[in-house]
């Protein structure tokens, strides 16, 4: 769970981040992104 956990907080920190900076395409790759975890 540690070693998820961390993963999981970077992807959402990076995920969240491009969200906020392109606002474009990355909807849908956010979607599949937050699927996917």
């Amino acid at each position: 769970m540690g070693i998820l956990g961390g993963i999981a907080l970077v992807i959402n920190r990076f995920g969240i981040a491009n969200l906020m900076r392109l606002n474009g395409v990355p909807r849908s790759y956010g979607l599949s992104w937050s699927t996917a975890a």
